[in-house]
């Protein structure tokens, strides 16, 4: 089988699989299963499509099991949650973001304030952290409502004297 074919082939698996994905969803088995029975109806103990000759094909299928690898660790780093110890470096971000605190600097607040509170409901931090936390989200909004958001982060050194 010709590359072009091979690549063909795993196209038309690979359609099929997305476009069957919730049907999927409600077998008790992975896709990883599916696929694998896929590749035996497909190959040479089944229908006999896919005939591999291991002589002339080894150097493109090396180049196609390292693609299989960085896809299967894209979709696994996909996966990945945020822990719950980086909420306070999330509650940071959000603190330091200007343009949330112009669009709406009593969200703004509002958001930071309640996520002050589920992190100190769940145990993360503890109660003087919490109230640390809060005083921030207080001078932030403060910040917010005098209008220190809307001047220039760096000014000209040209202004007029």
């Amino acid at each position: 089988m010709t590359f072009i074919v091979w690549f063909a082939m795993l196209g038309a698996v690979l359609l099929l699989l997305a476009l069957s994905s919730s049907y999927l969803r409600w077998i008790p088995v992975t896709s990883s299963v599916v696929c694998l029975a896929l590749g035996i109806w497909l190959g040479p103990s089944g229908l006999g499509f896919l005939q591999l000759e291991v002589n002339k094909s080894s150097a493109w299928m090396e180049h196609l099991t390292e693609v299989a690898v960085l896809f299967s660790l894209f979709f696994s780093g996909l996966k990945l949650r945020l822990p719950l110890h980086d909420r306070l470096t999330a509650w940071y971000r959000v603190l330091e973001s200007r343009v949330l605190r112009m669009g709406s600097p009593d969200d703004h607040h509002e958001e930071l304030l309640r996520q002050a509170d589920e992190m100190d409901r769940r145990g993360i931090i503890c109660w003087q952290e919490w109230r640390d936390l809060r005083l921030e989200a207080d001078a932030a909004y403060l910040r917010a409502v005098v209008g220190e958001d809307y001047r220039p982060v760096n000014p000209t050194s040209s202004s007029a004297e």
